[in-house]
């Protein structure tokens, strides 16, 4: 069977399953990257604002000299939920648009919303894309194990803390998004929980990122370079913050980072904010089932539950899941959640290539 010939369009191609090593391996067997479009049988692009607004003639002109089926194999939810404003659905078929004109582009999504290939049995997607995740994992578990607990956690600065960029984009638009409260945006939850956190006078609290507090001891190399950022970012949370914030960018289907994860090798007590289907073992605060009520409940029942909790008997619980059923055999799993999701991948791209 011949391989698809595929081509890389826009600014984000690193942020893309087919630039990542791990997924190549597996990949390779049935894709070809090409390095003129007209040879190609696909077009992914992994970002909308590689097409959307002013970037958008380039892209029109661009597609109108090849014959390929153009891609959005987009990975990031919050883009789809908040920055895809150029993107729409017509009569069954997605579309890029240029504002306020009619000239339109018939792309094909794929995504979070609409398929089943970030779907995950025990590791999710965003874990599977580099192998440095689980080593620094594995790092801190050899780390953890050394250390008293007890010390470790009176000596932490911070009752509640977090690492994230505070954002200030618009409500959810109009792409892919209903009312279902598991499809949404979190960005003013999170500025909200992390302002009032900052504010109160009970727990000594700060967040640092983009738009929040300066950053603690990381340098402008591990701000902006993400695998470098990991590893100090844990350093920052294991010796500063009992509560870290491990809140995703959104609430959809399948869609759980490295947050959670970080926050147990770190010995933190994640806050986040998952569906019971999400199987992630871990204990914490799981702020779900509080979204029916009010933010000024939700906000104090909160604040009395980290005050009441018992942080180092979850700490201990915590990291003997993340040891004993994450961490083992681990490599073998990861192979193995990306093999599933290529298969449905493949699924996905070969009805695109046979649609009319």
């Amino acid at each position: 069977m011949s391989k698809i010939k595929y081509y890389l369009y826009g600014d984000s191609q690193n942020i893309l399953m087919f630039s990542y090593p791990l997924y190549l391996e597996q990949l390779n067997e049935f894709y070809e990257k090409v390095d003129d479009p007209n040879n190609a049988d696909v077009v992914f692009i992994s970002y909308s604002q590689d097409i959307a607004w002013e970037k958008f003639p380039a892209f029109n002109k661009f597609q109108k000299k090849i014959n390929a089926k153009i891609i959005l194999l987009a990975e990031e939810p919050m883009w789809d939920l908040s920055w895809s404003g150029n993107i729409r659905e017509q009569e069954g078929k997605t579309y890029a648009t240029k504002h306020n004109s009619r000239t339109k582009v018939q792309i094909h999504h794929l995504g979070y919303t609409d398929t089943e290939i970030f779907e995950y049995k025990k590791i999710p997607y965003f874990l599977t894309t580099s192998d440095v995740y689980f080593k620094n994992y594995l790092t801190y578990i050899d780390k953890i194990k050394n250390t008293d607990i007890t010390k470790i956690c009176m000596a932490k600065k911070y009752e509640v803390s977090g690492i994230y960029a505070k954002r200030f984009d618009p409500t959810n638009n109009e792409f892919y998004v209903g009312d279902d409260v598991n499809n949404k945006c979190l960005h003013f939850f999170k500025n909200k929980l992390a302002d009032d956190f900052k504010n109160n006078n009970e727990l000594t609290c700060d967040f640092f990122g983009h738009n929040n507090s300066t950053y603690e001891g990381l340098t402008d190399i591990t701000i902006y370079d993400s695998l470098d950022f990991h590893s100090a970012k844990l350093e920052w949370s294991f010796l500063n913050t009992k509560f870290l914030f491990a809140l995703e960018n959104t609430m959809t289907k399948s869609y759980v980072t490295e947050k959670i994860f970080d926050a147990v090798a770190s010995l933190s007590i994640p806050i986040y904010c998952l569906p019971p289907y999400e199987d992630i073992k871990f204990k914490g605060i799981n702020l779900y089932d509080s979204l029916s009520n009010d933010y000024e409940t939700l906000f104090s029942e909160l604040v009395k539950q980290i005050k009441e909790f018992d942080v180092e008997t979850i700490l201990k619980e915590n990291v003997e899941i993340l040891e004993n059923y994450y961490l083992s055999e681990y490599e073998q799993t990861v192979k193995e959640e990306i093999s599933n999701r290529v298969v449905k991948l493949n699924e996905n791209i070969n009805r695109i290539l046979n649609e009319d």
